[in-house]
């Protein structure tokens, strides 16, 4: 079953790579998870891994783009591809950290002339 692609912020095609520290599992152990960064926009992002991450799970999200930093931020897993990837959303602490991300992404995006990603079908 495809997750429902109910976004209503703007998503871009990204190469990169995220570590996520699992903070909120059924273990008692903190998890650390490097994945592949494929899209990211100012609601969330999804990232290709074949770590099985619970739906739920809260997870701090060191973002880079092009080897630097672009953000840390945390996120909450929405979905799970099994063996494929997760779709995580962001979880802001303030509006002021939302905005910031948004600038900085933006500007990121137009200096690159990177194309929207097509809505999932």
């Amino acid at each position: 079953m495809r997750p429902r692609d109910d976004r209503q912020e703007e998503r871009y095609e990204v190469e990169g790579e995220v570590t996520l520290k699992v903070l909120m599992t059924r273990s008692e152990d903190v998890r650390s998870v490097r994945a592949r960064l494929k899209n990211v926009g100012i609601g969330g992002l999804y990232v290709e891994t074949d770590a099985e991450i619970p739906v739920g799970t809260l997870a701090d999200l060191d973002l880079r783009l092009e080897g630097r930093p672009l953000a840390n931020t945390l996120g909450l897993v929405r979905w799970l591809r099994p063996g494929q990837g997760l779709g995580i959303e962001f979880f802001y602490s303030t509006e002021e950290e939302r905005d910031a991300l948004r600038a900085y992404l933006e500007g990121w995006v137009r200096e690159r002339g990177l194309r929207r990603q097509a809505p999932r079908a």
